[in-house]
């Protein structure tokens, strides 16, 4: 214990051939007459023992190994101790104009040293001291320039423990002087040596009040230290331990919640992949007692779903929300977390931000990426006030975004968006959180620098995010961090879900252990797991194991489900351009609107049969398939109309597109399947015509509330078809079993789309449901026997009011129909026809075979 880190720093101009050295110890004269040690007889009496540091700067290294005392004499009783102690050259930055390749302390051992902070020119000793040998901690010591100045003059140091021609140091602290100057510049304490650390339960700052123990995987280098708060930690190996290898740790006895630290890794900088809040404009994590950071209140407990298949997603972007003057949120909190969740604010007597889900009946919010991302940093030029950005450059995976706070305070900030997340909850709203794991960000020449001063592992040989850097999840110590992180939210910010920014570079098998331990750590939670089934558009050599379309069945057990970007474009066409045609448009892709419709489930109930990566028929459960139309990328819904209707002559039919507008989502949230909405889209939103603003102005990217007043009639479309499906199970059946047994679909004319769904097998009230998806002419549809009610048509949820029907309907074109029975007993089972009589077979076009096989009939 009475060993401890000690270094010293002296200033000294020097030129070529120039080198410092120093001696030291106890004065000999006051030793004996003050301590009654004679070190005449024995040098040890006055000398200090130490060990170098620095072994690196092979110039010095030889002369270190044997150095094993700081002393007076010129050398050590036992013949191992050289004339002098030798010291090395530092600098404080290594100037960027030096052609010469940057040396560093750490890797060299001379250059640039983190803890110079003074300038060029000062030499440094780098030693454990045993600090028991001196007097109270002081230390005599002066410098010696060889081939020069030779020996420094008489110093007179003020209070200093005896008197003394010599500086005075302290064991166990950085010693600055300049040479030949009587005061020290400063004298700061260091690190004791490091408490060893015998086992780590978690990585980064692991808090508590007595301690903190940091920690960090380095499979490359034993070179790590800590810096704390402006002093330097030691880092060691520990044992392998709960899944963690290659750790390097320290503890840090005291109590440290708010302290600023990093970790210095071969010299470099580096952030804490682990840390959980981060030093605005800086690479500093901040230690923080997360105890300290709950919501006022605490926390409600998080909304009921009973089953996956229940959900209704919102997808939304935080400053996008609220960010428009209009949006009746108070203006400092527009754009920011707290925004989300006012309460009470209206326009135009509508109610608009969190009361406007509420109303439109959503069960959970996607929230795009909100921890720590580059762009709009403090750290960069492009930091203003109107910087937008989407948020897909992640820096730390764990820590707050800091632009959508109001916050400063560490604590407040982090329970500023704690109380977003619990005021959602209160208002019967889950929370998903957009998360972006498969790349870090790219800034700048050097490119990356999240991940990259660490170690290379960390990513893909080939870049499969298209972003510069994809992350490697198949190397066990980098999904370890992706599994920590997303535990980490789910268990200290309540978060209900993940979406996940390009699932597809990563393996499904990877994935799928994701998601099993996340299920079991919170198995009352039905956590919503799911992600983009494709990479940055990048040829894979490992593209069969990865998550695809043709491999999501195969962990259906970790319940991971994957967007459907087959149902998407069987709709609408291609997505950013007027291009591609799409059912909604009447323009064909009946077959695989039957398909979507149904949930996409596979032909047979194997998920391991293998089938093309792409196949449109993948899930092995309704669950698995995520149906949409639009997203926050690509053309919003009314951009795609509006380009589809310049290109075909229909922009002035302003009611034919509004129906088109309703005609899309109707088919989302009348199928099989977890439905996905984008944020906006109720109220017609759109971007004027751009398909990536990712970081365009507000002007192109913010909900403007004036829409919801302008087209209150879409808006209360979807409110009622939302409402229609949560109130009726048999819209959201739970397995392959399920719809194979109890839903019979087929085309029985171009541009129409039938499904029967056997509602009572769900327990619903409604017990037989026929949903028509016409997307031409109105069409006259022949019923059973038997009376029916209708739940929707003619683009109005309403317009049916129940009203009792039998025979036939006509179904008007560009809409969704929706009948019911809700007495089974009125069934004609004499009525129901031989399905292959009605399918129109040429139209189902080349999956004929396929889908045919599929539908089974249970009447």
């Amino acid at each position: 214990d009475a060993w401890k880190r000690t270094v010293r720093l002296m200033y000294a101009t020097t030129v070529p051939g120039q080198n410092m050295f120093i001696r030291g110890g106890i004065d000999h004269d006051y030793a004996n007459r003050e301590l009654n040690r004679d070190c005449s007889v024995s040098n040890d009496n006055c000398a200090i023992p130490i060990r170098h540091l620095n072994l690196k700067n092979p110039s010095t290294r030889t002369q270190k190994i044997n150095d094993t005392h700081l002393d007076w004499h010129e050398s050590h009783q036992n013949g191992k101790c050289v004339s002098k102690t030798p010291l090395d050259w530092t600098i404080d930055k290594w100037p960027d104009d030096w052609d010469e390749e940057k040396r560093t302390v750490a890797e060299h051992g001379f250059g640039e040293e983190p803890l110079n902070k003074y300038g060029p020119n000062y030499w440094m000793l780098d030693v454990d001291m045993d600090c028991s040998k001196t007097v109270d901690g002081w230390f005599e010591l002066k410098s010696y320039i060889s081939n020069g100045a030779l020996w420094e003059g008489d110093i007179k140091q003020s209070n200093t423990p005896y008197p003394s021609k010599n500086h005075f140091g302290k064991c166990g602290y950085v010693n600055v002087f300049k040479r030949n100057h009587n005061e020290p510049v400063i004298m700061f304490p260091l690190a004791n040596k490091p408490t060893q650390t015998q086992s780590i339960s978690r990585l980064g700052a692991d808090f508590s009040a007595e301690k903190t123990i940091f920690s960090i995987w380095s499979p490359d280098t034993s070179n790590l230290q800590l810096w704390l708060d402006g002093q330097i930690y030691r880092m060691e190996q520990v044992p392998d331990a709960n899944g963690y290898t290659q750790v390097y740790a320290v503890t840090v006895s005291g109590y440290h919640h708010l302290k600023p630290y990093h970790f210095i890794i071969n010299g470099k900088v580096a952030r804490d992949p682990y840390g959980v809040m981060v030093k605005p404009a800086t690479d500093n994590n901040i230690v923080m007692d997360m105890s300290l950071t709950e919501p006022i209140g605490g926390w409600v407990p998080h909304p009921p779903l009973l089953k996956r298949g229940d959900a209704v997603i919102y997808e939304i972007h935080i400053r996008d929300f609220t960010i428009d003057e209009n949006s009746g949120v108070d203006a400092d909190k527009r754009g920011k977390y707290l925004g989300m969740v006012q309460s009470g604010t209206t326009y135009q007597g509508k109610a608009t931000g969190l009361d406007h889900l509420v109303e439109l009946g959503i069960t959970h919010v996607q929230i795009l990426p909100f921890f720590d991302f580059a762009s709009c940093s403090a750290k960069y030029l492009n930091n203003q006030a109107d910087c937008y950005s989407w948020g897909y450059d992640p820096e730390n995976f764990n820590v707050p975004e800091e632009s959508y706070s109001q916050q400063t305070d560490y604590v407040e900030r982090i329970r500023e968006l704690k109380t977003m997340i619990n005021e959602f909850h209160k208002a019967g709203i889950r929370v998903i959180m957009d998360v972006v794991y498969n790349h870090t960000a790219v800034l700048g020449i050097g490119g990356e620098s999240t991940f990259s001063r660490i170690t290379q592992k960390y990513f893909t040989e080939t870049d499969l995010s298209g972003t510069g850097h994809s992350i490697n999840a198949s190397v066990p110590m980098v999904s370890r961090l992706i599994r920590d992180s997303l535990e980490f939210w789910a268990r200290e910010y309540h978060i209900d879900g993940f979406r996940f920014d390009l699932l597809g570079v990563f393996d499904y098998a990877v994935v799928g252990e994701w998601g099993k331990y996340l299920n079991a750590m919170f198995p009352e939670r039905n956590l919503l797991l799911y992600g983009e089934p494709w990479n940055g558009l990048t040829a894979d050599p490992l593209e069969a194991n990865r998550v695809r379309l043709g491999t999501i069945a195969r962990i259906a057990d970790a319940h991971v489900s994957v967007f459907n970007p087959k149902y998407r474009e069987a709709l609408k066409g291609q997505n950013d351009n007027a291009l591609g045609g799409g059912f909604i448009f009447n323009q064909g892709y009946e077959s695989q609107i039957a398909v979507g419709s149904r949930g996409s489930i596979r032909a047979n109930n194997d998920p391991h049969q293998p089938i093309d990566m792409w196949a449109q028929m993948f899930a092995a459960n309704p669950e698995q398939s995520i149906n949409y139309v639009s997203a926050h990328d690509n053309l919003t819904l009314r951009d795609k109309i509006l380009a589809w209707a310049k290109l075909n002559n229909q922009s002035a039919n302003t009611d034919y597109l509004e129906r088109i507008q309703k005609f899309a989502n109707g088919i989302i949230l009348t199928s099989q399947g977890i439905p996905f909405l984008h944020g906006g889209v109720e109220m017609m939103r759109d971007k004027q015509g751009n398909h990536n603003s990712y970081n365009a102005p507000d002007e192109i990217n913010k909900i403007r509330w004036q829409w919801k007043f302008d087209n209150e009639n879409l808006f209360e479309y979807y409110k009622n078809v939302i409402a229609m499906r949560r109130a009726h199970p048999g819209f959201r059946l739970n397995s392959w079993e399920a719809i194979n047994e109890n839903v019979t679909t087929y085309q029985p004319r171009k541009g129409v789309i039938v499904n029967r769904i056997n509602a009572a097998a769900s327990g619903d009230d409604w017990k037989e449901i026929i949903v028509i998806y016409n997307a031409g002419e109105n069409y006259t549809y022949s019923l059973p026997k038997g009376t029916y009610r209708v739940a929707m048509e003619k683009s109005d949820p309403l317009a049916g009011n129940g009203r009792n029907v039998s025979d036939s309907i006509v179904a008007e074109g560009t809409a969704v129909t929706v009948l019911y029975r809700d007495d089974e007993s009125s069934r004609d089972e004499s009525s129901i026809r031989d399905e292959s009589s009605i399918r129109d077979e040429s139209s189902i076009r080349d999956e004929s075979s396929i889908i045919s096989s599929i539908f089974s009939f249970f009447w």
